[in-house]
């Protein structure tokens, strides 16, 4: 029996489990069109309870050319409890953020594919270690924080930081406290 003046811990939904949940997986079939990236999933409480947020973009590959990323045309979120879907829209009927702002990002190919590969995977572990930290109102340590802004800055090597921070405002401010 749980002590009444202790409060369980939720089981928040793990970023990288996402992929895993049929709410992201029938939108990556039905509404989100294929040659689209979907971004990281940051965490938020911008609907009103903790949730992860994603943008999607069309992309355009060339051989030997590098990515071409467009503006985000769609977002969406899903509760980081039950996995169910929060939001999905597109940003000209519900957008996210500024896009006036926003535009095509040039993204080179990165000669270091393991490394590319290793920095996202150090991102996904960081962000999981600090979510539950972020969704129950605790400060981590200012180092950790200070380190996930890092990781995230270098990963969008700071051309999708704009989309990032308008996509999660209240998980950036939370960082830089």
């Amino acid at each position: 029996m749980t002590p009444t003046n202790i409060t369980p811990t939720k089981q928040w939904i793990k970023s990288r489990e996402l992929g895993r949940h049929h709410s992201l997986d029938a939108l990556r079939r039905t509404d989100i069109p294929s040659g689209y990236l979907l971004s990281l999933p940051l965490p938020t409480h911008r609907c009103g309870r903790p949730a992860y947020a994603f943008f999607a973009s069309a992309v355009s590959r060339h051989p030997g050319q590098p990515l071409q990323q467009q503006i985000p045309d769609r977002w969406l979120a899903i509760d980081a409890v039950t996995g169910h879907l929060l939001v999905y829209a597109l940003t000209t009927v519900f957008p996210f953020g500024d896009t006036s702002t926003w535009n095509t990002v040039t993204i080179a190919p990165s000669p270091l594919q393991n490394e590319a590969y290793r920095l996202s995977e150090q991102t996904l572990d960081q962000m999981d270690r600090l979510s539950s930290d972020f969704f129950e109102g605790r400060m981590t340590e200012m180092q950790e924080r200070r380190w996930m802004l890092e990781l995230l800055q270098t990963l969008s090597a700071h051309q999708l930081l704009p989309q990032y921070r308008a996509l999660a405002p209240d998980f950036f401010q939370w960082l830089e406290s």
